[in-house]
């Protein structure tokens, strides 16, 4: 029972910190992950940062130059041994939002499918501290809501389900696309109806905007609004959701988009998220044996 917390911040790496998040946001959270393009190597020195922290963590595996470079092969493999040898639990989000046709690994789906089959039978082999969590994007669109099944890899190559939420004022930088508070909760009723039976499912990136580049101006309330919404109806409505990740990030100051979904950067929205994740069903730890090694995986 309980949902765990985890979180991204900028910036990453051993420096990243922690520490002064925890202390802002008033309660220790269970995860932190941290994107590696695939062909780089193991993040060794973020995961014992991480691991010292007593959290565990979560790694956004990418093939950002295409499908045809994942292989099995030296350094696949290389990478998998370095991941069983951190001695922890590992969530592993390979190749995510992949239903994105911004990605480099968006199509064709049937190749997307083999790659991650590879990379689970890798990591079973070699890293089996290792969870393989399959990840989309989503969000309600005029037209219909995105599509994301024709990427799935079956049952018995995935260990989590995710969906990536964000809450946005207007969508695609549009003053005419306007956005809901209750578009998060419409984005993830359909994505756990379909898998939550089957899976433990992960958020596992969420944002509220407070300040929109399109209107040019703080949105804290709109920020508020949805994130009380949606952090309250995890328990209730969406008991199989068994963690939930923010995107502590504000993307405009990174240059990566048009909104800031920093919590830490406005203090109203700062307090609502403190208040909610004291909540006790918001766990803070993922428990693990202390004499796990590699030899014990």
């Amino acid at each position: 029972r309980g949902c765990y917390l985890g979180a991204h911040l900028r910036p990453v790496g051993p420096g990243a910190d922690i520490r002064r998040f925890e202390a802002m946001t008033g309660r220790k959270h269970a995860s932190y992950f941290h994107y590696v393009g695939y062909g780089r190597p193991f993040p060794t020195a973020w995961v014992e940062h991480v691991k010292s922290l007593g959290a565990v963590p979560h790694i956004a595996f990418e093939p950002n130059r295409g499908l045809q470079e994942v292989q099995d092969g030296p350094y696949l493999r290389r990478w998998a041994r370095a991941a069983r040898a951190a001695g922890c639990p590992i969530f592993l989000r390979w190749a995510s939002e992949m239903n994105g046709h911004w990605t480099a690994y968006h199509a064709p789906a049937s190749l997307y499918i083999e790659k991650f089959r590879l990379v689970h039978r890798v990591m079973a082999q070699e890293a089996p501290n290792v969870a393989m969590v399959w990840t989309v994007f989503y969000y309600h669109r005029r037209g219909g809501p995105m599509r994301f099944r024709a990427w799935y890899p079956g049952d018995a190559y995935v260990d989590w389900v995710g969906v990536n939420i964000y809450s946005v004022c207007h969508y695609s930088g549009s003053l005419r696309l306007k956005g809901h508070e209750t578009d998060c909760i419409r984005a993830l009723s359909e994505f756990y109806r379909e898998y939550a039976a089957r899976k433990p499912v992960q958020i596992s990136e969420f944002g509220a905007t407070h300040f929109c580049q399109v209107e040019g101006k703080p949105r804290p309330e709109f920020a508020i609004q949805t994130m009380t919404l949606f952090y309250r109806s995890l328990q209730k409505r969406f008991p199989r959701v068994k963690m939930v990740n923010l995107f502590n990030v504000n993307t405009i100051k990174a240059g990566l988009a048009r909104n800031d979904y920093s919590v830490t950067s406005d203090p109203k929205v700062l307090n609502t998220y403190r208040r909610l994740i004291q909540d006790p069903y918001f766990l803070s730890e993922v428990p693990w044996p202390d004499d796990l090694s590699p030899e014990d995986s």
